[in-house]
């Protein structure tokens, strides 16, 4: 049996065919209006989470959700540099692709479970069911 947790090549990109399209869609929902684009039904969790447990001013909830679009962009652009690289190592037939994929998987399962943590904490069972 084997002991290390790394997903094949194939299953890397097509995480990143659903990653890319959807964060980024989500992300510019963000960008265009900050705050209906964060109380967006893929971004909920998080921001139920901000409002019921913190006490920021309008503007900082718009950095929130600018922070979490911007993170969000992070890992897409991650996912796409690793498509990327999987096409010039398909054209040379060398591997070299894993770095890319470990941050955007790293980095956009940290996300997703911090929104899964905030839907719990907040008791929304719709955002809960969404995020997991």
């Amino acid at each position: 049996m084997p002991k290390d947790w790394r997903i094949s090549t194939f299953n890397g990109v097509l995480l990143a065919c659903y990653f890319i399209p959807s964060w980024v869609i989500s992300a510019m929902k963000i960008w265009v209006s900050p705050i209906r684009g964060f109380y967006d039904r893929t971004n909920i969790a998080a921001a139920m989470y901000v409002s019921d447990f913190t006490s920021l001013p309008a503007m900082g909830t718009i950095r929130v959700a600018w922070l979490l679009a911007l993170s969000k962009v992070i890992v897409a652009a991650f996912f796409f540099v690793f498509l990327l690289l999987v096409i010039r190592a398909a054209i040379r037939n060398k591997g070299g692709a894993d770095e890319a994929l470990a941050f955007a998987i790293g980095v956009g399962s940290f996300i997703s479970m911090a929104s899964l943590i905030a839907a719990s904490k907040v008791g929304e069972l719709a955002a809960l069911r969404l995020q997991a």
